[in-house]
């Protein structure tokens, strides 16, 4: 065999060799992926990993101790610790000071609930007339109207009645009569919130 056949022979198989290595790379890099539309995400079932569930547990137990709330911690970290699957679920959250609520929206988020977040009434009204919402957070006054969160339940009740609405606020004993106007519960402990959003999930 001459040396121009035996380079040529070589050349071919190292194009070869080339082409293979391109396709794994390629199968590897689209591999245990899919592509799914977000109207279909919600249907779902999303593991949850146990970094998910620790992380879920800490930043709640962290925002109890910071608003000195702790009631209700044990059930919901053993509530979140019997987790393994969830469906994703859509949660706005109202809030002229949404930085107020960063360790609540870790946990959640760790849970597999996607959270838009809302600092007014009209935009949150925006948000509910183009997006399907499974649960509303809110506070209850903002902007110098201290009714502010209860027209906003009047709101989502008009739009949607399947929407449960949940008032957050400091104080939840001095303010549980606005379950009457609509509210699904009235919560101060950030334990009681998360469980209450777990209850409704499968609603």
């Amino acid at each position: 065999m001459t040396f121009e056949w035996v380079s040529l022979i070589l050349g071919v198989l190292f194009i070869f060799a080339l082409v293979a290595l391109f396709w794994r790379i390629a199968k590897k890099g689209t591999s245990g992926r899919a592509k799914v539309a977000i109207v279909d995400l919600f249907e779902l079932d999303v593991e949850l990993t146990s970094e998910d569930r620790e992380q879920a547990a800490e930043s709640i137990e962290q925002v109890a101790a910071e608003r000195g709330k702790p009631a209700g911690i044990e059930e919901v970290k053993r509530e979140i610790e019997g987790i393994q699957s969830v469906k994703p679920v859509r949660v706005l959250w109202v809030d002229d000071f949404p930085d107020n609520n960063v360790r609540e929206v870790i946990a959640l988020e760790h849970l597999g609930c996607f959270v838009t977040a809302a600092t007014s009434t009209r935009s949150a009204e925006r948000y509910l007339d183009n997006i399907d919402f499974s649960v509303v957070i809110t506070d209850l006054g903002r902007a110098g109207n201290p009714q502010a969160g209860v027209e906003l339940a009047a709101s989502v009740r008009q739009r949607s009645p399947n929407i449960a609405v949940i008032a957050y606020t400091f104080d939840a004993e001095a303010n549980k009569h606005l379950v009457a106007d609509g509210f699904a519960i009235v919560a101060d402990a950030p334990a009681e919130l998360i469980s209450a959003i777990l209850k409704r999930r499968d609603r």
